[in-house]
């Protein structure tokens, strides 16, 4: 459940220019899966931040929103790379906001089942009816080495979630885990290309449900799980252990909140290196996980209203998103 975009405009001004000309393109919801995102913003009431300057608590200070995050005009590659929360509702809220607020268009890469006609899992109903056609107007792409590769050599900025289903289904206990590869095969290919990486660490979706049962729990039920046995053996598997059984349980809406590191160039880069390519991997993988804990002890920290009631009671009054803190 990783992303990226198709309607391809790689250059950030010409974007920002087609998006003053196009103010409606986050369209009205016409699935029941776009109908539950707008409910899921609407509760999530997520916050964007992104690392500037050279001073602040951890040596490098906090902005709200994405003008400051420093991105290419020249045409190359992005690659923004991050951690996936609880369920993967921080994908298109990620799509979103780079477009609403930069006009930039991320091609996500996902998990190729996302994109399928119909659900793998029918007739349990995930994932949500209109789930395909929504990462299909995203310009979502079945992720591969391959379609990564092809999307980073065309210029465009692609959103990619390393721990994919893996990390969207976690287990009891796994808050925020990364669950990567070893090898640094990412930062090897989009320094083929000369791209530029965002590490970027996202907090909120992992509280955001609370798991009576998690995927391996369920596997282990009878009848349950042979269910869901049957219908997962022929999925591929792109991250040991991604087991593609959504757990059960109930919403606990939880403040959503986003933080961009500083941008990694990959100018000079030797992709055959792997030495130097597993230096950077390690620092764009330290980056996300310094950025969590950024998250939160220096933002959800100090903000009054990330707990529900005050927050949604407050939006009600005023009708707008309930601010964040005074960082």
């Amino acid at each position: 459940m990783a992303a990226t975009t198709r309607v391809g405009l790689s250059d950030a001004a010409e974007s920002e220019q087609q998006l003053e000309q196009q103010p409606d393109l986050d369209p009205a919801p016409n699935s029941l899966f776009e109908t539950w995102l707008q409910s899921m913003r609407r509760l999530f009431s997520p916050l964007f931040f992104t690392v500037v300057g050279d001073t602040g608590l951890l040596g490098e200070r906090l902005e709200p929103g994405v003008q400051g995050l420093q991105l290419p005009t020249d045409g190359r590659p992005v690659l923004f790379v991050g951690n996936h929360q609880l369920y993967g509702f921080d994908g298109p809220l990620l799509v979103e906001e780079l477009l609403r607020e930069r006009g930039r268009r991320l091609r996500p890469m996902v998990f190729p089942p996302l994109l399928a006609k119909e659900s793998p899992l029918a007739p349990f109903p995930y994932p949500l009816p209109g789930t395909a056609e929504t990462f299909e107007r995203f310009g979502a792409t079945p992720v591969s080495a391959r379609s990564l590769l092809g999307a980073l050599q065309r210029g465009e900025s692609v959103l990619l979630f390393p721990g994919g289903a893996r990390e969207v289904f976690k287990r009891k206990g796994e808050d925020y885990a990364l669950f990567w590869g070893d090898e640094p095969d990412i930062v090897r290919l989009a320094a083929r290309v000369n791209a530029t990486i965002v590490p970027f660490s996202g907090l909120g979706g992992d509280e955001s449900f609370t798991m009576a049962l998690d995927s391996e729990e369920l596997l282990a039920m009878p009848a349950v799980g042979d269910f869901f046995k049957q219908r997962i053996e022929a999925l591929p598997s792109l991250v040991p252990g991604d087991i593609f059984v959504p757990p059960f349980g109930y919403i606990s809406p939880a403040r959503h909140y986003f933080l961009f590191g500083r941008p990694i160039d990959l100018r000079g880069v030797d992709p055959n290196d792997r030495e130097t390519c597993a230096r950077v991997y390690a620092e764009v993988r330290g980056a996300v996980e310094g950025g969590i804990t950024r998250l939160q002890l220096e933002v959800r920290a100090n903000d009054p209203y990330r707990e529900l009631v005050p927050r949604t009671a407050w939006e009600a009054m005023f009708d707008a998103q309930a601010p964040g803190p005074a960082l």
